[in-house]
């Protein structure tokens, strides 16, 4: 801990500085003192000496009170009062040991002083230690990674992962393979043996590694004696005379490392002199009125004694100016230049890294000078190599699979995964890409899992974000050109016919996708209304039946399915995400042997009863993750009168969701007896359920009708008690099990109509009328609900011409829903819309 204490203070203020600035202080201490000098100041300028040293104390006062310097005790890192201790505690020890061997009074006042000094040390030990374990846990802690050790799945437990664009400085990090072409770049530089400077150009584009090769090559060259190798930044300087400047040092840095500073000073100050004092004079200079305007004989004959210095040294020094693509026209001009003329040592190669196109149209369209100017300086081109399109995709690819393993995401179609990573990363052109894009996707990917959303959906809409925020952004504010799936929860929904929409679809998409035929190739993969348009197909159909694309699309929350579009953008839950997690928890629950009573109970209070039918539908599309799917089937059942059963437009209400649960649960079992066992449970108490329940299982995924064994089995079951009822001739009208629309049970599931009629006839009369004419009643569902009487219905159902006989004959008090039901019968065929029916009422 001390020597932590006393490392970081060196660090930063440097032991030797603090032990000079002790040792200065008490020399004046010991002036003053031995010189008597506040006597002397006091006896002759006594009022003058005490305003001035008030005033001082003051001053200090008040900085120490309006800085709140105090609170630098309290600070727990190494800060100016550490520095200020140290520097008593050298000075106390100084000065103690002078008093001490002099006999001198003050040295009780230094003793004491000195050890309240070595407390407040201590106090600062014990300050800093908290921050010393806190920065050696960080330290451990670091989610900064270069991209080989993703790549190399060296990476766990770690909650983000953040890559830094690092050059390669190691071998072992060499994703891209380049070892070989370092290496003959190595022979090539140590074989080779110029009499004057030698240029070499490193070409390449931006991202392409050129940096890497030069760091692998610094690694090879400066771990042997026959040469020296570093790198010059030029653009770290922000004018032509700062540029020249640091230029200028660090060659002759170069040339003092292997020569010795001491020796050669007076040379290289001659040489600064000669040159760079009419730099400093006229900071607009350019390289030739320097070249003019100084002596060239003192300088040729400066340079003849530095290359008889470089000659004699046997050792090459390498020079590269990395990323000279980045600097101003005029800068680029004078770093050649300055090769070309000032600094054209023998013995000393220069690399030049640079991107050719680039610097080339700097040269032609910016400096009007003939790029082929660069072929008078520069001696040998090294083109760096082709990375191979399948080479940034492995790399990728395998980054990003190794991102979802460390986060613990492993809900995802690999094969589908694998296409999408390899039309993603087919467009990288480097590895530097590759590291913005999973910088960009790292913190919101989890995110997007913890929604439970497509992780193949959200990385295409990444990336095409990554390439393209303008087609993004496109994609977001055209929810109808994207949504094919539940297009009644997409808030643009569009009622255009299929011939109109797909008209304006193709426009939009030929605008969109020209010039993008990339994406456009990988968007389709997300989306299928471009994708049928890529395949020029028709894009939307003029019928509409999902079966079991629809389904698939909920249960994996797609992106193009209308519940789940804006959650991809906004990456937030909406009703429909929390709605599934609402799901998860109950799934969880009960497959772990909770009440299920409590737990439905407890699910069905946080849904509005209005959305109870989205609930249901969701449960039978994950009835798979149930285990104990019986325990469902006789809550629902016992309790499917509580649902709502209210007319619904474009969709079912809770109440027949909750049936299509049943039939699904029953499909699902794969026992021939429990599914009989069910049929028979559901006969028993509900026959108009049981219809309902059958139908849903006469109906396949493609809506088509199926008759398999079970639902013979349960029709045969509906049958049958139909039949004795009609044998016993038990008044429907007042039966227990009825329900409106009973009558049309019995007209659909009878063979025998006119029995059936001739039944029925028998057994209407005044006390049953208006539930006889509330079955021939239709519920109209568009802007609002309205109700209709039809003749038609009456006719083909009962046969009967008598009704206002009937209805005359009536002697009792009418309730208010007899007399809806009543006007209704006299508006024939016509609707109303003002009324509301409690059919129970009748």
């Amino acid at each position: 801990m001390e020597m932590y204490y006393i490392k970081e203070i060196n660090k930063r203020f440097s032991m030797l500085n603090i032990i000079f600035s002790s040792i200065f202080i008490s020399i004046i201490v010991y002036l003053i003192d031995y010189y008597n000098l506040p006597t002397i100041l006091l006896d002759r300028y006594k009022t003058i000496v005490i305003c001035i040293i008030i005033l001082i104390i003051s001053y200090m006062i008040k900085e120490f009170i309006s800085k709140k310097i105090w609170n630098l005790i309290n600070l727990e890192t190494i800060n100016y009062f550490d520095k200020v201790l140290l520097i008593g505690i050298f000075f106390e020890i100084v000065m103690g040991i002078y008093y001490y061997f002099n006999n001198i009074k003050y040295f009780n006042f230094i003793f004491i002083l000195g050890i309240i000094n070595i407390l407040i040390i201590v106090i600062r030990f014990i300050k800093i230690k908290n921050l010393v374990n806190i920065m050696k846990k960080n330290k451990n802690q670091s989610n900064i990674y270069t991209i080989s050790k993703l790549y190399n799945n060296e990476i766990s437990n770690e909650k983000l992962v953040l890559l830094e664009e690092k050059e390669l400085t190691k071998s072992k990090d060499d994703l891209l393979d380049v070892n070989i072409f370092v290496e003959s770049i190595e022979d090539s530089l140590l074989q080779c043996k110029p009499n004057e400077t030698f240029v070499i150009s490193l070409i390449g584009k931006w991202g392409n590694g050129k940096t890497s090769v030069i760091n692998l090559l610094k690694q090879k060259i400066n771990s042997g004696d026959s040469a020296v190798i570093n790198t010059f930044n030029p653009w770290k300087y922000d004018n032509k005379l700062s540029l020249f400047e640091g230029f200028y040092n660090y060659i002759f840095k170069a040339l003092d490392k292997n020569f010795g500073y001491f020796s050669y000073k007076k040379l290289l100050k001659k040489y600064e002199k000669t040159i760079f004092s009419l730099i400093k004079d006229k900071t607009s200079i350019s390289l030739g009125e320097i070249i003019n305007l100084s002596d060239e004989r003192d300088i040729e004959e400066i340079k003849d004694n530095i290359n008889d210095c470089i000659k004699f040294s046997n050792k090459k020094i390498i020079v590269v100016i990395d990323d000279i693509d980045r600097l101003t026209k005029e800068q680029i001009l004078l770093v050649f230049k300055t090769i070309k003329t000032l600094f054209n040592f023998n013995n000393i190669v220069y690399i030049l890294c640079y991107d050719e196109e680039r610097i080339n149209k700097i040269f032609d369209e910016e400096l009007k000078i003939d790029s082929n100017y660069l072929d008078k300086i520069v001696q040998d081109k090294i083109v760096m190599p082709v990375i191979e399109n399948s080479t940034i995709c492995k790399i990728g690819s395998q980054c990003i699979l190794n991102l979802l393993n460390i986060y613990e995401i492993g809900n995802y179609d690999k094969k589908r995964l694998e296409n999408i990573l390899n039309l993603i990363f087919k467009d990288f052109e480097n590895i530097r890409e590759i590291i913005r894009f999973i910088n960009t996707i790292s913190i919101s990917i989890k995110s997007c899992s913890k929604l439970g959303l497509d992780i193949c959906d959200y990385l295409v809409l990444e990336y095409v974000k990554f390439k393209d925020l303008k087609l993004y952004n496109t994609i977001y504010n055209n929810t109808k050109m994207f949504v094919s799936m539940d297009t009644e929860y997409n808030i643009d929904y569009d009622f255009m016919n299929a011939d109109r929409f797909n008209e304006k679809a193709k426009k939009f998409y030929e605008e969109i996708f020209d010039g993008r035929k990339n994406l456009e190739e990988i968007i389709s993969t997300v989306f299928p209304y471009v994708e049928n348009y890529k395949n020029n197909y028709q894009i939307k159909n003029s019928y509409y039946f999902a079966g079991e694309d629809r389904k698939m699309s909920i249960i994996n929350k797609r992106c193009f399915n209308g519940r789940f579009f804006k959650c991809y953008f906004t990456i937030k839950h909406s009703f429909f995400t929390a709605l599934n997690e609402l799901l998860n928890t109950f799934i969880k629950n009960i497959n772990n042997n909770e009440d299920l009573e409590l737990e439905f109970n407890k699910m069905i209070k946080e849904v509005h009863p209005n959305n109870h039918n989205l609930l249901f539908e969701l449960l039978e599309l994950r009835l798979d993750e149930i285990d104990d799917k019986e325990k469902i089937f006789n809550y629902i059942f016992h309790n499917i009168s509580d649902y709502e059963d209210g007319v619904r437009f474009l969709g079912l209400n809770s109440n027949e969701r909750a049936k299509i649960l049943l039939a699904a649960i029953i499909n699902l079992e794969k026992e021939i007896d429990k599914k009989k066992k069910y049929l028979n449970t559901i006969c028993e108490k509900d026959l108009i359920l049981l219809d309902s329940v059958l139908y849903w299982l006469g109906t396949d995924k493609y809506g088509n009708t199926k008759e398999d064994e079970i639902y013979k089995y349960g029709k045969k079951l509906l049958c049958n008690e139909l039949d004795k009822i009609c044998k016993n001739k038990i008044d429907i009208f007042d039966y227990a099990k009825y329900n409106r629309h009973f009558c049309w049970l019995y007209y659909r599931n009878f063979e025998n109509k006119d029995k059936y009629i001739k039944y029925l006839k028998q057994l209407i009369n005044k006390e049953n009328i208006f539930r006889v004419i509330s079955e021939c009643i239709s519920t109209l569902v568009g802007n609002s609900i309205s109700y209709e009487y039809r003749e038609s219905s009456l006719k083909e159902l009962f046969n009967l011409d008598n009704v206002d006989e009937i209805l005359e004959s009536v002697d009792y008090k009418l309730n208010s829903d007899q007399e809806k039901v009543k006007e209704l019968y006299v508006n024939k065929n016509e609707r109303s819309f003002n009324i509301d029916i409690d059919f129970s009422n009748l």
